[in-house]
């Protein structure tokens, strides 16, 4: 397989990652720009966790996004007990894979055919 033919498959690939994440976006209600531009250096989901004077406490998953200068921004939160882990985790995995493959097609790029 040469060279050329890897390229256009990685580009069918990038293109079909792009278009599942952006559909599990908009199914988990997800208007951030930076997320759907693909300008986070990655993504994950921490748990946040505040206690009251009186002794409640309160959980929540936050989406957070991490950009480039290393700084981490709340992309979008849930409390614990409605938090769609699911779609979540396959968010994270399709966006951490298509990151990858975008890489992967810039450094082609870069290489001669």
């Amino acid at each position: 397989m040469d060279t050329r033919a890897i390229k256009e498959q990685l580009k069918e690939i990038e293109e079909e990652l792009k278009r599942e994440v952006l559909r599990l976006c908009g199914e988990l209600g997800i208007r951030d720009k930076t997320l759907r531009n693909f300008e986070y250096k990655t993504i994950s989901l921490c748990m946040l966790e505040i206690r009251t004077e009186n002794g409640r406490v309160y959980r929540y998953q936050q989406l957070k996004g991490e950009l480039e200068r290393g700084k981490t921004i709340t992309i979008n939160n849930w409390r614990h007990e409605e938090t769609p882990f699911r779609t979540l985790n396959r968010l994270i995995n399709l966006y951490r894979a298509t990151k990858g493959v975008m890489k992967a097609n810039e450094y082609l790029k870069r290489e001669p055919c």
